[in-house]
């Protein structure tokens, strides 16, 4: 994002934290913040579509869904999972 940054002040701040991952980390976890957020802050950061989708974290598999509802059984918790095959060949 630094790279993306016109504001001198912003572009440090978002350089010393892609320097030190502890500080960024602390600066994310403990606000809860996301791309979105620091996108927000860090008003000068002027992205591309493309690089703003780099910038997001890959969605990983869901394997499984709780399909349970707790106003509807409220003692039960349901697990729908789906197994599925593939052959191989063109």
């Amino acid at each position: 994002m630094a790279c993306h940054c016109g504001d001198v002040t912003q572009k440090m701040h978002l350089q010393h934290m892609a320097r030190n991952k502890q500080a960024l980390k602390q600066r994310v976890t403990s606000c809860f913040q996301n791309v979105v957020h620091l996108l927000e802050e860090f008003d000068s950061v002027s992205l591309s579509v493309e690089a703003a989708l780099g910038l997001l974290p890959r969605l990983r598999p869901r394997y499984y869904s709780i399909s349970s509802s707790s106003s509807a059984t409220p003692n039960t918790i349901s697990i729908t999972s789906l197994l599925v095959s593939t052959s191989g060949g063109a």
